[in-house]
């Protein structure tokens, strides 16, 4: 390595067509991966709004404030717990109720006109196991009645989206990348080509092929950077102002804002990064594979 840094190239990769070739089809593949990825994680926030993530179907039970009393309650969890098909169960708490009357109305209401109902959430593998009238058929001897709210059939569609644009979207990128590593194979085997005399000449003089590869696998990796940077901030930008063109929270309450959290943003500017590190080791292993083929 340090021999690599103190020598200049032997191979003069740099005036080769393919300097600008690359940076144009990997800048490229990087903002499509970019909208991509980040139009997929901004619909699982969306998703995770409306708590539909996962492959949980839920429903919630509302007690009477007159029955609901501490050993009710625990009674009552510890029968649904039982039930088959159930997987969780738990008693949803007072700021949370309060964060989502907030969240639907914008202000917190008065506890003294408006008493906060006692609520348990509870999670189930199959729609099948949540039926309302079972349910409250089961419940009526240990807490009277109850109500029994299901998740909406048009939650259900919406689950049944996400998780088929978060597939579609694995499909996209898996292409993309294999787009982009044939790309890189083809430019380095052309380049291969195009300088095998100064290569085989250097094979005589003693040159080993990883020190060859090096060279190539490092002006991959600039080239990517050179053109997956920009695509990268392109793409950037434009999820940036299509976000605040979205309908948010302020403008319509019901829906949840279409956001990406700083983890999200950090993924997405790390995109760069990850395409030349790719390029870079598709690059070696075709410079590696086809010198160790040749006489």
């Amino acid at each position: 390595m340090v021999r690599w840094r103190q020598r200049p190239r032997e191979v003069p990769l740099a005036s080769d067509p393919s300097s600008s070739f690359v940076p144009t089809i990997i800048g490229a593949m990087v903002f499509l991966s970019t909208l991509v990825l980040g139009a997929s994680l901004a619909m699982e926030g969306v998703a995770d709004g409306w708590q539909i993530t996962g492959q949980q179907y839920r429903a919630t039970i509302e007690m009477s404030l007159d029955s609901a009393s501490e050993e009710t309650v625990a009674t009552s969890i510890e029968v649904l717990a039982q039930l088959p098909g159930i997987t969780r169960v738990r008693l949803v708490g007072d700021d949370e109720i309060l964060e989502t009357i907030e969240a639907w109305t914008g202000g917190r209401p008065d506890l003294d006109l408006l008493p906060l109902p006692v609520l348990i959430d509870i999670e189930a593998l199959s729609p099948d196991a949540l039926r309302s009238d079972i349910i409250e058929q089961i419940l009526e001897e240990t807490a009277g009645a109850v109500t029994v709210y299901v998740e909406p059939q048009w939650l259900l569609a919406v689950r049944s989206t996400v998780g088929t644009v978060q597939l579609v979207t694995a499909l996209m990128l898996v292409i993309i990348a294999l787009i982009s590593v044939v790309s890189i194979v083809y430019v380095t085997r052309t380049a291969l080509s195009i300088h095998q005399d100064t290569i085989e000449i250097m094979h005589q003089i003693g040159a080993q092929d990883s020190y060859i590869a090096i060279q190539f696998q490092n002006q991959s990796l600039l080239l990517a950077l050179m053109g997956g940077v920009p695509g990268n901030v392109l793409a950037i930008i434009i999820m940036v102002i299509l976000m605040r063109e979205l309908p948010g929270s302020a403008e319509a309450p019901l829906l949840p804002a279409v956001s990406l959290g700083i983890r999200e943003w950090l993924f997405l500017g790390a995109l760069p990064v990850i395409a030349a590190l790719v390029a870079m080791v598709a690059a070696r292993v075709t410079v590696i594979t086809s010198l160790g083929r040749m006489p």
